[in-house]
């Protein structure tokens, strides 16, 4: 009976620990779009829906348009419900970068019929590059 106290003290003290916010708590995770971003170049300001984060650029879905938006040409940007931030032009650090990924609307990446869809919606053929 002794052995049986430290293990239940244990399963317990497991069961009310909770760290973070929670879903409920959590704006995006009320949806299934992506985070508000917006991002700073030389020319352009962007704000839209993260869709996706690749490996070089993000994509944004603004109100006119779906941009891609090369991580090179970032001087700086943010993301609603985020402290992650990007500029520099250079990528984020490999923790930062899933961080992004994780906020988008597709995190797995767009997949390509879906990408066609938006891009038809917009009356676009192709992902406006934005430098």
């Amino acid at each position: 009976m002794k052995c049986l106290a430290p293990i239940v003290a244990i399963l317990l003290s497991a069961c009310v620990i909770h760290a973070g916010p929670g879903p409920e708590s959590y704006p995006p995770a009320h949806g299934a779009a992506g985070v508000t971003a917006w991002l700073v170049s030389t020319t352009t300001r962007i704000e839209g829906e993260l869709l996706d984060a690749r490996d070089t650029a993000l994509v944004v879905l603004t109100s006119d348009q779906v941009a891609l938006v090369p991580f090179s040409s970032i001087d700086s940007g943010g993301f609603a419900h985020s402290r992650v931030a990007v500029g520099h032009r250079r990528k984020p650090v490999w923790e930062d970068f899933e961080s992004i990924r994780l906020l988008s609307r597709y995190p797995q990446g767009i997949p390509p019929d879906a990408l066609r869809r938006i891009l038809a919606d917009k009356r676009q053929d192709s992902l406006v590059f934005i430098r």
